[in-house]
């Protein structure tokens, strides 16, 4: 596997080169978001070890829920406020009305009394 970096406005990205797909066509995968040159390598010296590895670079079908719960709020939690962390954590399995495109508030799964 080959790949490169790059600038990209004012940070740095890496592009993986991929195995082709079935249909002979260029597969890239592209990271972004680096803010020094130094920064983009390094992540793409461990992409490609990890693709030579066998793991894959990025999964294909990942939810937002679940890179909020497993990826982003483990590396979060130490900068949210506790009430912030537990909210992410709880929207995954809170209740949601139909056709309701926010969470449902607590409680509102209860009948009115």
């Amino acid at each position: 596997m080959k790949g490169h970096v790059r600038r990209r406005g004012a940070g740095y990205v890496y592009v993986v080169e991929l195995d082709r797909d079935t249909d002979g066509k260029r597969r890239q995968r592209w990271r972004s978001g680096f803010r020094t040159k130094r920064e983009a390598e390094s992540a793409l010296t461990d992409a490609l070890a990890a693709l030579k590895a066998g793991e894959d670079v990025a999964p294909d079908k990942l939810t937002v829920g679940a890179f909020l719960t497993d990826r982003w709020l483990p590396s979060a939690a130490a900068t949210l406020a506790t009430r912030h962390a537990v909210a992410v954590r709880d929207a995954r399995t809170r209740p949601r009305r139909a056709g309701d495109r926010r969470p449902a508030p607590p409680g509102a799964d209860r009948a009115p009394t």
